[in-house]
Protein backbone atom coordinates (compact mmCIF):
# COMPACT_ATOMS: atom_id res chain seq x y z
CA UNK A 1 0.00 0.00 0.00
CA UNK A 2 1.54 3.85 -0.96
CA UNK A 3 1.68 5.93 2.08
CA UNK A 4 0.12 9.32 1.68
CA UNK A 5 -0.06 10.20 5.57
CA UNK A 6 2.48 12.90 5.25
CA UNK A 7 0.68 14.78 2.41
CA UNK A 8 -2.77 15.38 3.17
CA UNK A 9 -4.17 18.82 1.97
CA UNK A 10 -5.18 20.97 4.63
CA UNK A 11 -7.76 23.87 4.97
CA UNK A 12 -6.67 27.35 4.51
CA UNK A 13 -9.59 28.53 6.97
CA UNK A 14 -8.66 26.70 10.09
CA UNK A 15 -5.50 24.73 9.00
CA UNK A 16 -6.87 21.35 9.87
CA UNK A 17 -6.16 18.76 7.22
CA UNK A 18 -8.85 16.60 5.40
CA UNK A 19 -9.13 13.48 3.15
CA UNK A 20 -12.22 14.59 1.20
CA UNK A 21 -13.50 17.91 2.33
CA UNK A 22 -13.57 20.21 4.98
CA UNK A 23 -15.58 19.76 7.73
CA UNK A 24 -16.16 23.25 8.59
CA UNK A 25 -15.54 24.87 5.66
CA UNK A 26 -16.42 22.50 2.83
CA UNK A 27 -14.49 20.78 -0.46
CA UNK A 28 -11.30 22.56 -1.53
CA UNK A 29 -11.82 24.63 -4.95
CA UNK A 30 -9.69 22.71 -7.43
CA UNK A 31 -9.32 24.96 -10.68
CA UNK A 32 -8.79 21.96 -13.83
CA UNK A 33 -6.95 22.31 -16.50
CA UNK A 34 -8.11 22.61 -20.31
CA UNK A 35 -7.90 19.20 -22.05
CA UNK A 36 -5.23 18.63 -24.74
CA UNK A 37 -4.33 15.39 -26.42
CA UNK A 38 -0.71 13.87 -25.30
CA UNK A 39 1.32 14.32 -27.73
CA UNK A 40 0.29 17.60 -29.24
CA UNK A 41 2.30 20.18 -30.25
CA UNK A 42 3.17 22.77 -27.47
CA UNK A 43 0.57 20.56 -25.31
CA UNK A 44 1.61 21.97 -21.44
CA UNK A 45 0.66 25.99 -22.82
CA UNK A 46 -2.77 24.38 -24.16
CA UNK A 47 -3.15 22.83 -20.54
CA UNK A 48 -3.31 26.45 -19.06
CA UNK A 49 -6.14 27.35 -17.25
CA UNK A 50 -8.87 30.49 -18.00
CA UNK A 51 -6.96 33.29 -16.15
CA UNK A 52 -3.49 32.15 -16.66
CA UNK A 53 -0.99 33.64 -18.52
CA UNK A 54 2.83 32.39 -19.65
CA UNK A 55 5.07 35.10 -20.75
CA UNK A 56 8.47 35.98 -18.90
CA UNK A 57 9.39 35.64 -15.89
CA UNK A 58 9.60 38.62 -12.94
CA UNK A 59 12.53 36.61 -11.91
CA UNK A 60 15.60 36.95 -13.50
CA UNK A 61 17.40 34.96 -16.00
CA UNK A 62 14.61 32.18 -14.82
CA UNK A 63 13.08 32.25 -18.73
CA UNK A 64 9.30 31.67 -19.05
CA UNK A 65 6.68 31.76 -16.07
CA UNK A 66 3.17 31.77 -15.53
CA UNK A 67 0.99 35.04 -14.01
CA UNK A 68 -2.28 35.21 -13.51
CA UNK A 69 -4.33 38.06 -15.76
CA UNK A 70 -7.95 36.58 -14.70
CA UNK A 71 -9.71 37.45 -11.20
CA UNK A 72 -7.86 36.95 -8.11
CA UNK A 73 -6.98 33.22 -7.51
CA UNK A 74 -8.37 32.55 -3.48
CA UNK A 75 -6.08 31.03 -0.75
CA UNK A 76 -6.60 27.49 -1.03
CA UNK A 77 -7.65 26.88 -4.57
CA UNK A 78 -5.89 24.08 -6.01
CA UNK A 79 -4.22 23.62 -9.54
CA UNK A 80 -3.01 19.92 -10.82
CA UNK A 81 -1.75 17.45 -10.53
CA UNK A 82 1.49 17.79 -12.10
CA UNK A 83 1.93 16.30 -15.59
CA UNK A 84 4.45 14.37 -17.14
CA UNK A 85 5.96 11.20 -18.02
CA UNK A 86 7.02 8.52 -15.79
CA UNK A 87 10.83 8.45 -16.01
CA UNK A 88 13.85 6.39 -13.68
CA UNK A 89 16.04 8.46 -11.25
CA UNK A 90 19.16 8.96 -13.15
CA UNK A 91 17.25 10.58 -16.04
CA UNK A 92 15.10 12.04 -13.63
CA UNK A 93 18.16 13.96 -12.20
CA UNK A 94 19.36 15.43 -15.30
CA UNK A 95 16.33 17.34 -15.81
CA UNK A 96 15.32 20.85 -14.25
CA UNK A 97 11.26 19.91 -14.36
CA UNK A 98 11.43 16.25 -12.36
CA UNK A 99 9.57 15.78 -8.75
CA UNK A 100 9.47 12.93 -6.81
CA UNK A 101 6.77 10.77 -5.47
CA UNK A 102 7.17 8.95 -2.65
CA UNK A 103 5.38 5.39 -2.37
CA UNK A 104 7.47 3.55 0.16
CA UNK A 105 10.26 3.80 2.18
CA UNK A 106 12.50 1.81 -0.41
CA UNK A 107 10.35 3.17 -3.36
CA UNK A 108 10.28 6.14 -5.01
CA UNK A 109 8.39 7.32 -8.36
CA UNK A 110 9.55 10.35 -10.43
CA UNK A 111 7.54 12.20 -12.59
CA UNK A 112 9.15 14.47 -15.79
CA UNK A 113 7.62 17.22 -17.64
CA UNK A 114 10.55 17.74 -19.70
CA UNK A 115 9.15 17.24 -22.78
CA UNK A 116 5.90 20.21 -23.29
CA UNK A 117 4.05 17.74 -25.70
CA UNK A 118 4.01 15.11 -22.22
CA UNK A 119 3.17 17.49 -19.72
CA UNK A 120 1.09 20.18 -18.24
CA UNK A 121 1.64 24.33 -18.11
CA UNK A 122 2.78 23.93 -14.48
CA UNK A 123 5.78 22.89 -15.68
CA UNK A 124 6.37 26.73 -16.10
CA UNK A 125 5.51 27.57 -12.42
CA UNK A 126 9.09 28.91 -10.95
CA UNK A 127 10.71 28.64 -7.50
CA UNK A 128 9.79 31.42 -4.98
CA UNK A 129 13.71 33.13 -3.87
CA UNK A 130 12.00 34.21 -0.61
CA UNK A 131 8.65 33.77 1.68
CA UNK A 132 6.89 36.99 0.55
CA UNK A 133 7.25 36.24 -2.47
CA UNK A 134 5.76 32.56 -2.41
CA UNK A 135 1.92 32.24 -3.02
CA UNK A 136 1.63 27.94 -4.18
CA UNK A 137 2.82 25.53 -1.91
CA UNK A 138 3.13 21.56 -3.80
CA UNK A 139 2.24 18.75 -1.67
CA UNK A 140 1.51 15.03 -2.51
CA UNK A 141 -1.93 13.69 -2.50
CA UNK A 142 -2.92 10.24 -4.26
CA UNK A 143 0.02 9.44 -6.24
CA UNK A 144 0.66 13.38 -7.70
CA UNK A 145 2.20 16.57 -7.06
CA UNK A 146 -0.66 19.73 -6.49
CA UNK A 147 -0.45 23.45 -6.03
CA UNK A 148 -2.33 25.15 -3.40
CA UNK A 149 -2.59 28.81 -3.24
CA UNK A 150 -1.41 29.89 0.45
CA UNK A 151 -2.19 33.17 -0.32
CA UNK A 152 -4.14 34.89 -2.77
CA UNK A 153 -2.86 35.66 -5.99
CA UNK A 154 -3.92 39.24 -7.21
CA UNK A 155 -4.02 40.37 -11.05
CA UNK A 156 -0.79 40.60 -12.17
CA UNK A 157 1.02 38.50 -10.09
CA UNK A 158 3.57 35.34 -11.18
CA UNK A 159 2.67 31.74 -9.53
CA UNK A 160 5.56 31.20 -7.60
CA UNK A 161 6.03 27.52 -6.08
CA UNK A 162 7.71 26.36 -2.69
CA UNK A 163 8.01 22.67 -1.10
CA UNK A 164 5.70 21.49 1.60
CA UNK A 165 8.37 20.31 4.20
CA UNK A 166 5.77 17.20 5.03
CA UNK A 167 6.09 17.13 1.55
CA UNK A 168 10.12 16.93 1.49
CA UNK A 169 10.89 15.50 4.77
CA UNK A 170 10.63 11.56 3.65
CA UNK A 171 12.64 12.03 0.33
CA UNK A 172 16.21 12.79 1.38
CA UNK A 173 19.15 13.48 -0.76
CA UNK A 174 17.46 12.35 -4.30
CA UNK A 175 14.61 15.13 -3.59
CA UNK A 176 17.49 17.79 -2.74
CA UNK A 177 19.64 17.56 -5.63
CA UNK A 178 15.84 17.41 -7.92
CA UNK A 179 14.97 20.79 -6.12
CA UNK A 180 18.36 22.69 -6.83
CA UNK A 181 18.09 21.61 -10.27
CA UNK A 182 14.88 23.47 -9.97
CA UNK A 183 16.19 26.52 -8.67
CA UNK A 184 19.83 26.70 -9.80
CA UNK A 185 20.97 29.57 -12.07
CA UNK A 186 20.66 27.99 -15.54
CA UNK A 187 22.93 28.84 -18.34
CA UNK A 188 23.68 32.44 -17.05
CA UNK A 189 27.00 34.42 -18.27
CA UNK A 190 28.05 35.52 -15.21
CA UNK A 191 30.40 38.05 -17.27
CA UNK A 192 27.71 39.18 -19.04
CA UNK A 193 25.03 39.15 -17.17
CA UNK A 194 23.80 42.32 -14.35
CA UNK A 195 22.03 39.38 -12.14
CA UNK A 196 23.93 38.39 -9.01
CA UNK A 197 24.55 34.97 -9.07
CA UNK A 198 25.04 32.93 -5.57
CA UNK A 199 27.49 30.30 -5.76
CA UNK A 200 28.26 27.48 -3.56
CA UNK A 201 31.50 26.66 -2.62
CA UNK A 202 31.09 23.41 -1.83
CA UNK A 203 29.50 22.21 -5.20
CA UNK A 204 28.81 23.41 -8.71
CA UNK A 205 25.63 24.73 -8.29
CA UNK A 206 24.91 28.68 -8.43
CA UNK A 207 21.24 30.43 -7.28
CA UNK A 208 19.61 33.60 -8.18
CA UNK A 209 19.13 34.17 -4.70
CA UNK A 210 21.01 33.72 -1.66
CA UNK A 211 17.66 32.14 0.47
CA UNK A 212 18.22 29.21 -2.33
CA UNK A 213 21.95 28.58 -1.75
CA UNK A 214 21.81 28.87 1.95
CA UNK A 215 19.10 26.45 2.09
CA UNK A 216 20.76 24.34 -0.26
CA UNK A 217 23.82 24.36 1.74
CA UNK A 218 21.50 23.46 4.91
CA UNK A 219 20.08 20.35 3.12
CA UNK A 220 23.15 18.90 1.63
CA UNK A 221 26.88 20.57 3.11
CA UNK A 222 26.00 19.85 6.88
CA UNK A 223 29.54 21.03 8.18
CA UNK A 224 29.51 24.26 6.14
CA UNK A 225 26.00 25.21 7.15
CA UNK A 226 26.84 24.48 11.16
CA UNK A 227 30.13 27.01 10.03
CA UNK A 228 27.72 29.47 8.63
CA UNK A 229 25.61 29.71 11.65
CA UNK A 230 28.10 29.94 14.27
CA UNK A 231 29.90 32.99 12.13
CA UNK A 232 26.57 34.58 12.28
CA UNK A 233 26.86 34.50 8.23
CA UNK A 234 23.09 32.37 8.20
CA UNK A 235 20.37 33.02 10.58
CA UNK A 236 18.33 29.49 11.34
CA UNK A 237 15.39 31.76 12.19
CA UNK A 238 15.16 33.28 8.82
CA UNK A 239 15.49 29.89 7.05
CA UNK A 240 12.74 28.35 9.80
CA UNK A 241 10.03 30.50 9.27
CA UNK A 242 10.20 30.33 5.70
CA UNK A 243 9.49 26.52 5.71
CA UNK A 244 7.05 27.07 8.39
CA UNK A 245 5.02 29.12 6.93
CA UNK A 246 4.75 27.33 3.70
CA UNK A 247 2.88 23.79 5.10
CA UNK A 248 0.32 26.39 7.28
CA UNK A 249 0.15 28.93 4.36
CA UNK A 250 0.36 31.34 7.15
CA UNK A 251 2.87 34.60 5.52
CA UNK A 252 1.95 37.42 8.04
CA UNK A 253 4.21 36.22 10.52
CA UNK A 254 8.18 35.15 9.75
CA UNK A 255 8.74 34.31 13.34
CA UNK A 256 6.73 30.86 13.20
CA UNK A 257 8.83 28.13 14.65
CA UNK A 258 9.82 25.39 12.88
CA UNK A 259 8.36 22.23 12.59
CA UNK A 260 9.93 19.64 15.50
CA UNK A 261 10.17 16.27 14.08
CA UNK A 262 12.56 13.17 14.76
CA UNK A 263 15.66 13.71 13.41
CA UNK A 264 16.60 11.61 10.24
CA UNK A 265 19.21 9.70 8.05
CA UNK A 266 19.67 12.66 5.67
CA UNK A 267 20.14 15.26 8.58
CA UNK A 268 23.62 13.28 9.68
CA UNK A 269 26.80 14.86 7.85
CA UNK A 270 27.50 13.82 4.67
CA UNK A 271 31.26 14.35 3.97
CA UNK A 272 31.52 12.76 0.63
CA UNK A 273 30.90 14.69 -2.14
CA UNK A 274 31.09 13.70 -6.11
CA UNK A 275 33.25 16.25 -7.91
CA UNK A 276 31.40 15.71 -11.22
CA UNK A 277 27.66 17.02 -10.01
CA UNK A 278 28.39 17.99 -6.03
CA UNK A 279 26.04 15.31 -4.65
CA UNK A 280 27.15 14.29 -0.91
CA UNK A 281 26.74 11.31 0.75
CA UNK A 282 27.38 9.97 4.29
CA UNK A 283 29.18 6.72 3.46
CA UNK A 284 31.90 6.70 1.13
CA UNK A 285 30.74 3.13 -0.54
CA UNK A 286 27.73 5.24 -1.76
CA UNK A 287 29.86 7.82 -3.43
CA UNK A 288 32.05 5.33 -5.19
CA UNK A 289 28.66 3.42 -6.39
CA UNK A 290 27.08 6.80 -7.42
CA UNK A 291 30.31 7.80 -9.45
CA UNK A 292 29.94 4.73 -11.37
CA UNK A 293 27.16 6.60 -13.33
CA UNK A 294 29.48 8.88 -14.57
CA UNK A 295 32.16 6.65 -15.91
CA UNK A 296 29.51 3.84 -17.37
CA UNK A 297 31.33 1.24 -15.81
CA UNK A 298 29.38 -2.00 -14.15
CA UNK A 299 32.27 -3.96 -12.50
CA UNK A 300 29.93 -6.59 -11.27
CA UNK A 301 29.92 -9.34 -13.67
CA UNK A 302 27.63 -12.85 -13.72
CA UNK A 303 29.69 -15.74 -14.04
CA UNK A 304 27.22 -17.74 -15.78
CA UNK A 305 25.67 -15.40 -18.54
CA UNK A 306 28.25 -13.00 -18.50
CA UNK A 307 25.76 -9.77 -18.04
CA UNK A 308 27.33 -6.48 -16.09
CA UNK A 309 26.08 -4.39 -13.42
CA UNK A 310 26.90 -1.10 -11.33
CA UNK A 311 26.12 -2.76 -8.19
CA UNK A 312 26.75 -5.95 -6.68
CA UNK A 313 22.71 -5.81 -5.36
CA UNK A 314 21.43 -5.50 -8.82
CA UNK A 315 24.30 -8.71 -9.81
CA UNK A 316 22.47 -10.66 -7.00
CA UNK A 317 18.95 -10.14 -7.91
CA UNK A 318 20.24 -11.29 -11.42
CA UNK A 319 21.53 -14.67 -10.29
CA UNK A 320 18.15 -15.51 -9.00
CA UNK A 321 17.12 -15.87 -12.49
CA UNK A 322 19.93 -18.68 -13.17
CA UNK A 323 18.94 -20.34 -9.75
CA UNK A 324 15.11 -20.17 -9.81
CA UNK A 325 15.01 -19.03 -6.19
CA UNK A 326 12.53 -16.74 -5.62
CA UNK A 327 12.48 -15.32 -2.36
CA UNK A 328 10.06 -12.67 -2.02
CA UNK A 329 6.72 -14.07 -0.78
CA UNK A 330 3.14 -12.84 -1.09
CA UNK A 331 1.29 -13.27 2.38
CA UNK A 332 -1.79 -13.64 0.81
CA UNK A 333 -1.35 -16.09 -2.12
CA UNK A 334 1.84 -17.44 -1.66
CA UNK A 335 3.43 -16.97 -5.01
CA UNK A 336 7.09 -16.41 -4.87
CA UNK A 337 9.01 -13.33 -6.94
CA UNK A 338 12.82 -12.85 -7.31
CA UNK A 339 12.45 -9.06 -6.73
CA UNK A 340 10.92 -7.16 -4.20
CA UNK A 341 9.27 -4.60 -6.53
CA UNK A 342 7.55 -7.71 -8.84
CA UNK A 343 6.34 -8.33 -5.19
CA UNK A 344 4.93 -4.98 -4.67
CA UNK A 345 3.69 -4.68 -8.01
CA UNK A 346 1.82 -8.29 -7.50
CA UNK A 347 0.27 -7.11 -4.19
CA UNK A 348 -1.84 -4.45 -6.41
CA UNK A 349 -3.99 -7.35 -7.80
CA UNK A 350 -4.96 -8.13 -4.57
CA UNK A 351 -6.19 -4.57 -3.36
CA UNK A 352 -7.24 -3.55 -7.06
CA UNK A 353 -4.94 -0.28 -6.55
CA UNK A 354 -3.85 0.68 -9.80
CA UNK A 355 -2.68 4.07 -9.11
CA UNK A 356 -0.76 4.90 -12.83
CA UNK A 357 -3.60 6.95 -14.44
CA UNK A 358 -3.41 7.80 -18.15
CA UNK A 359 -4.44 11.94 -18.63
CA UNK A 360 -5.98 11.44 -21.58
CA UNK A 361 -8.43 8.48 -21.45
CA UNK A 362 -8.67 7.69 -17.77
CA UNK A 363 -7.95 4.10 -18.00
CA UNK A 364 -5.21 2.45 -14.75
CA UNK A 365 -2.78 0.69 -14.73
CA UNK A 366 -0.68 -0.96 -11.65
CA UNK A 367 2.99 -0.56 -12.95
CA UNK A 368 4.23 2.60 -14.05
CA UNK A 369 5.97 0.82 -17.25
CA UNK A 370 2.04 -0.49 -18.33
CA UNK A 371 1.50 3.11 -18.52
CA UNK A 372 3.83 4.61 -20.30
CA UNK A 373 3.73 1.57 -22.98
CA UNK A 374 -0.06 2.30 -23.42
CA UNK A 375 0.87 6.47 -23.71
CA UNK A 376 1.99 5.65 -26.96
CA UNK A 377 -1.15 4.32 -28.14
CA UNK A 378 -2.24 7.73 -28.00
CA UNK A 379 0.85 9.47 -29.55
CA UNK A 380 1.19 6.54 -32.67
CA UNK A 381 4.64 6.48 -31.24
CA UNK A 382 7.14 3.47 -31.63
CA UNK A 383 10.59 4.26 -30.26
CA UNK A 384 11.71 0.44 -30.05
CA UNK A 385 13.22 -0.22 -33.88
CA UNK A 386 15.13 -3.40 -35.36
CA UNK A 387 18.22 -2.49 -36.73
CA UNK A 388 18.32 -5.19 -39.13
CA UNK A 389 14.79 -4.54 -41.17
CA UNK A 390 13.42 -1.65 -39.70
CA UNK A 391 10.19 -2.51 -38.60
CA UNK A 392 9.51 -0.48 -35.14
CA UNK A 393 7.56 -1.59 -31.88
CA UNK A 394 5.86 0.56 -28.91
CA UNK A 395 6.86 -2.06 -26.35
CA UNK A 396 10.74 -3.48 -26.18
CA UNK A 397 9.06 -6.76 -25.26
CA UNK A 398 7.68 -6.92 -29.35
CA UNK A 399 11.16 -6.19 -30.45
CA UNK A 400 12.92 -8.47 -28.43
CA UNK A 401 10.45 -11.34 -29.62
CA UNK A 402 10.79 -10.07 -33.19
CA UNK A 403 14.58 -9.85 -33.55
CA UNK A 404 14.33 -14.09 -32.85
CA UNK A 405 12.84 -14.08 -36.30
CA UNK A 406 16.24 -12.99 -37.42
CA UNK A 407 18.20 -15.34 -35.51
CA UNK A 408 15.64 -18.28 -35.89
CA UNK A 409 16.46 -18.73 -32.19
CA UNK A 410 13.54 -19.63 -29.93
CA UNK A 411 14.17 -20.52 -26.82
CA UNK A 412 10.72 -21.09 -25.02
CA UNK A 413 10.83 -25.36 -24.79
CA UNK A 414 7.62 -27.80 -24.09
CA UNK A 415 9.12 -29.86 -21.60
CA UNK A 416 6.60 -32.49 -22.46
CA UNK A 417 6.98 -32.83 -26.28
CA UNK A 418 10.00 -30.62 -26.95
CA UNK A 419 8.58 -27.94 -29.42
CA UNK A 420 10.11 -24.48 -29.55
CA UNK A 421 8.70 -20.87 -29.77
CA UNK A 422 10.04 -17.58 -29.62
CA UNK A 423 7.27 -16.15 -27.09
CA UNK A 424 6.56 -17.63 -24.05
CA UNK A 425 2.52 -16.74 -25.02
CA UNK A 426 3.07 -18.99 -27.57
CA UNK A 427 4.23 -21.61 -25.38
CA UNK A 428 1.62 -21.27 -22.76
CA UNK A 429 -1.11 -21.29 -25.72
CA UNK A 430 0.49 -24.94 -26.72
CA UNK A 431 0.83 -26.22 -23.76
CA UNK A 432 -2.94 -26.21 -23.26
CA UNK A 433 -3.21 -28.65 -26.16
CA UNK A 434 -1.44 -31.13 -23.88
CA UNK A 435 -4.06 -30.87 -20.84
CA UNK A 436 -7.07 -30.05 -23.32
CA UNK A 437 -7.66 -26.83 -21.09
CA UNK A 438 -9.73 -24.66 -23.35
CA UNK A 439 -10.29 -21.57 -21.33
CA UNK A 440 -11.66 -19.19 -23.62
CA UNK A 441 -15.27 -19.30 -23.99
CA UNK A 442 -17.79 -18.11 -26.42
CA UNK A 443 -20.73 -16.50 -24.81
CA UNK A 444 -23.31 -17.35 -28.02
CA UNK A 445 -22.99 -20.43 -29.17
CA UNK A 446 -20.68 -22.47 -26.17
CA UNK A 447 -17.31 -23.57 -28.27
CA UNK A 448 -14.32 -22.71 -26.06
CA UNK A 449 -10.42 -22.58 -27.72
CA UNK A 450 -7.11 -22.21 -26.58
CA UNK A 451 -5.87 -18.99 -27.29
CA UNK A 452 -8.05 -15.54 -26.43
CA UNK A 453 -7.50 -14.60 -30.33
CA UNK A 454 -8.95 -17.65 -31.83
CA UNK A 455 -12.14 -16.72 -29.66
CA UNK A 456 -12.19 -13.10 -31.15
CA UNK A 457 -11.65 -14.77 -34.68
CA UNK A 458 -14.70 -17.10 -34.10
CA UNK A 459 -16.96 -14.74 -32.72
CA UNK A 460 -16.67 -12.69 -36.58
CA UNK A 461 -18.86 -16.05 -37.48
CA UNK A 462 -21.47 -14.53 -35.53
CA UNK A 463 -21.40 -11.13 -36.69
CA UNK A 464 -20.96 -12.02 -40.17
CA UNK A 465 -17.79 -9.44 -39.99
CA UNK A 466 -14.94 -9.91 -42.11
CA UNK A 467 -12.72 -6.75 -41.95
CA UNK A 468 -9.84 -7.70 -43.63
CA UNK A 469 -10.40 -7.21 -47.31
CA UNK A 470 -7.65 -7.65 -50.44
CA UNK A 471 -7.35 -4.67 -52.39
CA UNK A 472 -7.04 -6.63 -55.45
CA UNK A 473 -10.04 -8.69 -55.74
CA UNK A 474 -12.03 -7.46 -52.80
CA UNK A 475 -12.67 -10.82 -51.65
CA UNK A 476 -13.07 -10.41 -47.19
CA UNK A 477 -11.35 -12.51 -44.91
CA UNK A 478 -12.12 -13.04 -40.91
CA UNK A 479 -8.40 -12.75 -40.25
CA UNK A 480 -4.76 -10.74 -41.41
CA UNK A 481 -3.32 -14.52 -42.15
CA UNK A 482 -5.92 -15.71 -43.96
CA UNK A 483 -5.69 -12.07 -46.30
CA UNK A 484 -2.02 -12.89 -46.47
CA UNK A 485 -2.33 -16.38 -47.59
CA UNK A 486 -4.82 -15.23 -50.41
CA UNK A 487 -3.09 -13.05 -51.84
CA UNK A 488 -0.54 -15.31 -52.75
CA UNK A 489 -2.68 -16.20 -55.50
CA UNK A 490 -2.47 -13.10 -56.98
CA UNK A 491 1.21 -12.99 -56.80
CA UNK A 492 1.83 -16.86 -57.39
CA UNK A 493 4.49 -17.00 -54.61
CA UNK A 494 4.82 -20.26 -52.26
CA UNK A 495 7.44 -19.15 -49.94
CA UNK A 496 7.24 -22.41 -47.99
CA UNK A 497 9.80 -25.00 -49.64
CA UNK A 498 10.42 -28.35 -48.58
CA UNK A 499 13.95 -29.02 -48.24
CA UNK A 500 13.49 -32.79 -48.77
CA UNK A 501 11.89 -32.44 -51.84
CA UNK A 502 11.67 -29.20 -53.07
CA UNK A 503 7.87 -28.54 -53.16
CA UNK A 504 7.02 -25.58 -52.30
CA UNK A 505 3.55 -24.11 -50.25
CA UNK A 506 1.60 -20.86 -49.56
CA UNK A 507 1.57 -21.82 -46.26
CA UNK A 508 3.63 -22.57 -43.28
CA UNK A 509 0.67 -25.31 -42.16
CA UNK A 510 0.56 -27.09 -45.09
CA UNK A 511 3.90 -27.72 -45.20
CA UNK A 512 4.36 -28.68 -42.01
CA UNK A 513 1.78 -31.13 -42.70
CA UNK A 514 3.35 -31.99 -46.30
CA UNK A 515 6.77 -32.84 -44.27
CA UNK A 516 4.93 -35.72 -42.17
CA UNK A 517 5.04 -37.45 -45.45
CA UNK A 518 8.81 -37.33 -45.46
CA UNK A 519 8.82 -38.85 -41.96
CA UNK A 520 5.68 -41.12 -41.52
CA UNK A 521 4.95 -39.43 -38.48
CA UNK A 522 1.11 -39.22 -37.41
CA UNK A 523 1.20 -36.99 -34.30
CA UNK A 524 -2.72 -36.88 -33.58
CA UNK A 525 -4.39 -39.41 -32.14
CA UNK A 526 -8.01 -40.74 -31.55
CA UNK A 527 -8.65 -41.00 -27.95
CA UNK A 528 -11.05 -43.55 -28.59
CA UNK A 529 -9.67 -46.25 -31.50
CA UNK A 530 -5.83 -45.00 -31.16
CA UNK A 531 -5.85 -44.56 -35.21
CA UNK A 532 -3.39 -41.53 -36.07
CA UNK A 533 -3.35 -39.04 -38.71
CA UNK A 534 -1.15 -36.42 -39.99
CA UNK A 535 -3.28 -33.71 -39.82
CA UNK A 536 -5.59 -31.94 -36.92
CA UNK A 537 -8.36 -31.50 -39.37
CA UNK A 538 -8.35 -35.24 -40.84
CA UNK A 539 -8.32 -36.21 -37.14
CA UNK A 540 -11.58 -34.05 -36.25
CA UNK A 541 -13.24 -35.40 -39.27
CA UNK A 542 -12.37 -39.14 -38.52
CA UNK A 543 -14.02 -38.10 -34.50
CA UNK A 544 -17.43 -37.79 -36.01
CA UNK A 545 -17.64 -41.27 -37.32
CA UNK A 546 -17.63 -41.79 -33.60
CA UNK A 547 -20.10 -39.04 -32.27
CA UNK A 548 -22.28 -39.99 -35.46
CA UNK A 549 -22.27 -36.02 -36.12
CA UNK A 550 -23.08 -35.10 -39.28
CA UNK A 551 -22.59 -30.83 -39.21
CA UNK A 552 -22.98 -30.49 -42.65
CA UNK A 553 -26.34 -29.66 -43.92
CA UNK A 554 -27.79 -28.99 -47.28
CA UNK A 555 -29.93 -25.97 -47.65
CA UNK A 556 -32.51 -27.94 -50.40
CA UNK A 557 -33.63 -31.46 -48.93
CA UNK A 558 -31.90 -31.46 -45.25
CA UNK A 559 -29.45 -34.16 -45.97
CA UNK A 560 -26.47 -34.15 -43.64
CA UNK A 561 -23.45 -34.99 -44.42
CA UNK A 562 -19.90 -35.72 -42.38
CA UNK A 563 -17.77 -33.59 -44.99
CA UNK A 564 -17.49 -30.78 -46.56
CA UNK A 565 -16.84 -32.40 -49.34
CA UNK A 566 -19.49 -35.00 -49.76
CA UNK A 567 -21.91 -31.88 -49.25
CA UNK A 568 -20.66 -29.95 -52.44
CA UNK A 569 -20.68 -33.56 -54.26
CA UNK A 570 -24.70 -34.00 -53.07
CA UNK A 571 -26.69 -33.35 -56.24
CA UNK A 572 -28.94 -31.23 -54.52
CA UNK A 573 -26.67 -29.01 -54.32
CA UNK A 574 -25.53 -29.93 -57.94
CA UNK A 575 -29.12 -29.04 -59.57
CA UNK A 576 -29.63 -26.14 -57.73
CA UNK A 577 -26.66 -24.22 -59.11
CA UNK A 578 -27.89 -25.67 -62.64
CA UNK A 579 -31.03 -24.12 -61.94
CA UNK A 580 -29.59 -20.79 -61.49
CA UNK A 581 -27.49 -20.76 -64.26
Amino acid sequence: MFCFSFSLPDCEDCKSFFMEECEVHGPPLFIPDIPAPLGTSDRARLTLPSGLEIRTSSIPEAGLGVFNQGNTVPAGAHYGPYEGELTDKDQAMESGYSWMIYKSRHWDDYIDAGRDTHSNWMRYVNCARREEEQNLVSFQYRGGILYRCCKPIAVGEELLVWYGEEYARDLGIVFDYLWDKKSSAKDVNTESSQVQIFSCSGCPFSFTSQIFLHKHIKRCHHDEYVRLLRSGEIRSDNLMSSSSSQHHGNTSSSSNPAPIRKPRETDKPRPHRCSQCGKSFNRGGSLRTHQLTHTGEKPFHCSQCGKCFTTGSHLRTHQLTHTGEKPFHCSQCGKSFNRGGSLRTHQLTHTGEKPFHCSQCGKSFNRGGSLRTHQLTHTGEKPFHCSQCGKSFNRGGSLRTHQLTHTGEKPFHCSQCGKSFTAGGNLRTHQLTHTGEKPFHCSQCGKSFTAGGSLRTHQLIHTGEKPFHCSQCGKCFTTGGHLRRHQLTHTGEKPFHCSQCGKSFTAGGNLRQHQLTHTGEKPFHCSQCGKSFTAGGSLRQHQLTHTGEKPFHCSQCGKSFTQSGHLKRHQCCKKSKEVEL
